[in-house]
């Protein structure tokens, strides 16, 4: 991936002192290193509160808290990668006011959505549902909004290439949410780890709001009237709307399948299993996308400057074909350490381990796709992406509905589903046009 990455710059990357060497292979070395770190103590914690908490309990809270994720990876997907290429591909003009604008712009779209989302929960909870009632939709439209928020900020830094200090404000929030949702569940058992799960993300954004301003500086606030008047600009709705649904869909598709295996049961225990699941699927996805932070900007400008059509589309394609190479291992090393995963998860049942290798084959096909969806990014054929991410959510959902059984009918409508769109994706990659 790191030797790619240098190809994707250009010929003029390749004459590059070795002191610039060094700092790149270190901030890799410790972006995944905080990645890492991170990774492992939600695996850890997610381990403790299933057999502190029981998976039932659990998987009732989990949903609520999976659901802000979701729902914050929703609210600021289109704007976050608006900021990424604003940022990346540089302001035109001397002040950084174009910049600032569109930064200004992607916050406040952000925010609005959010705020939709909102206002849908407070009517989930004033009719009384089963699950949502008014405590707890406080705490996931609180928690929803700081996700949102501190997306942004991590973008911010992602665009201007503060790599270590995005290492940083990662680990230092994923620290501080992991303490907070292991002290509430021990003082307040299901509703505790929900209350503390809500501050989590409140000191996660302080800790990204606290690096940025500690690497970049204050910069004067932009007016509401600034901050609108970025969002009809005409660029940012061509982008920002396409981007928005369709990175929409991945975090909303995922809850939905959690929510028709709890109906498919009848009840919250598969939600546990679910969550495990879908937490080695980042496990293995993470080196690929902890890597794009570093690639994403450097591929948007190398694909908007000297590389042409041709060239770039070469380069995805054997990004796709690496990134499926090292990852395909993954369903493999889970079945290795099968014995310690049982114990660790108190899985009994046999269609609880194989939902975890769907999962894991289902994050290979996902890392290969992540190189398609930077040459769809960089050359901003939103539409496209749009229309691949709507026919992979349409077969995940129906597969996961008809498939029999319920948790492992989730891993295996993943994995058709990722197989068939990156199949879909890569044939235009082949075209002249």
């Amino acid at each position: 991936m790191a030797e790619a990455s240098q190809a994707l710059a250009g010929s003029h990357d390749m004459d590059q002192p070795p002191a610039r060497d060094r700092r790149q292979l270190l901030q890799v070395g410790i972006t995944l290193l905080s990645s890492t770190l991170g990774n492992v103590l939600t695996v850890l914690l997610t381990g403790w509160l299933v057999r502190s908490l029981g998976a039932e309990a659990f998987g009732r809270v989990a949903i609520l808290s999976s659901a802000a994720t979701a729902l914050g990876n929703v609210t600021a997907s289109g704007a976050a990668l608006y900021v990424v290429r604003a940022t990346s591909v540089g302001s035109t003009d001397d002040t950084g006011v174009a910049t600032r604008r569109a930064l200004g712009a992607a916050a406040l779209a952000g925010q609005l959505c959010a705020a939709l989302f909102t206002g849908a929960g407070l009517l989930l909870a004033l009719g009384r549902h089963e699950v949502l009632g008014l405590t707890e939709w406080a705490l996931v439209a609180l928690a929803l909004h700081m996700i949102t928020a501190d997306i942004h900020a991590k973008n911010c830094l992602i665009g201007y290439q503060k790599v270590l200090a995005l290492s940083v404000a990662t680990l230092i929030g994923a620290v501080l949410s992991c303490l907070c949702q292991f002290t509430g569940a021990q003082i307040g058992g299901p509703q505790g780890y929900l209350a503390g799960f809500t501050l989590g993300t409140v000191l996660q954004l302080l800790s990204s709001r606290l690096v940025m301003v500690r690497v970049m500086g204050r910069t004067p606030p932009l007016g509401l009237r600034a901050r609108w008047a970025g969002i009809r600009e005409p660029a940012f709705l061509r982008f920002v709307l396409p981007a928005t649904l369709s990175a929409s869909l991945v975090p909303g598709s995922h809850w939905c399948a959690n929510a028709i295996a709890a109906a498919k049961a009848g009840q919250y225990s598969d939600i546990a299993v679910l969550t495990v699941a879908m937490q080695f699927f980042n496990i293995v996805i993470f080196v690929p996308t902890v890597l794009n932070k570093i690639v994403l900007p450097r591929t948007i400008r190398a694909y908007n400057g000297h590389q042409g059509m041709a060239e770039t589309r070469q380069h995805a394609l054997g990004q796709a074909a690496l990134m499926f190479g090292l990852s395909i291992a993954a369903p493999l090393l889970v079945w290795i350490f099968s014995g310690p995963i049982q114990k660790a998860y108190l899985f009994s049942a046999p269609e609880q381990l194989w939902t975890l290798y769907a999962f894991c084959a289902a994050s290979a096909f996902a890392c290969a796709g992540i190189p398609i969806s930077n040459y769809v990014v960089s050359h901003q054929k939103m539409t496209f992406g749009l229309l691949t991410n709507v026919l992979w959510a349409g077969a995940y959902l129906l597969l996961a509905w008809m498939l029999p059984g319920t948790a492992l009918a989730v891993g295996l409508a993943l994995l058709i589903a990722y197989v068939m769109t990156l199949a879909v994706a890569v044939v235009p990659l082949f075209s002249q046009n």
